[in-house]
């Protein structure tokens, strides 16, 4: 399981795993595209589109919310659906990462969230499992 979606009074909150941190930033970005155009979908190499994004924060708490906050930028706006995610460069500070995306037609988002919050965000480690809770407006 990518990620477990907790009960929240009036936002979404979402707890993302990862095998790594790595893993955890790549499993976060692919299932926010399943939980807003409510689907699971495998990427395609013919129709496949790359971008490379590339950022830096203090912290890796900034750093994952920044992540975050462009993927649900470029869900919402270019209705993106990302599937897959390579990164090239990784520390707490930057993070260098190609994405792997399909667009879709905006009928296909069937779930809206509006932003990334940082309201008790918490990345932690626990038995070898990384996870990430956060809270998003809808």
């Amino acid at each position: 399981m990518k990620y477990e979606l907790i009960n929240h009074t009036a936002d979404i909150s979402i707890k993302f795993f990862g095998d790594t941190i790595q893993k955890l930033f790549t499993n976060s970005a692919i299932s926010l595209s399943e939980i807003i155009f409510n689907q699971k979908q495998k990427g395609n190499k013919k129709n496949h589109t790359k971008m490379q994004l590339n950022f830096s924060a203090n912290e890796i708490t900034v750093l994952y919310i920044d992540f975050l906050r462009e993927i649900l930028f470029q869900i919402n706006q270019n209705y993106r659906y990302f599937y897959k995610f390579e990164i090239t460069k990784f520390s707490e500070q930057k993070l260098s990462i190609d994405c792997y995306f399909q667009t879709l037609n905006c009928n296909n988002i069937t779930s809206e969230i509006k932003a990334v919050t940082y309201h008790n965000i918490e990345i932690k480690k626990a038995k070898n499992i990384y996870y990430a809770t956060v809270i998003f407006d809808i």
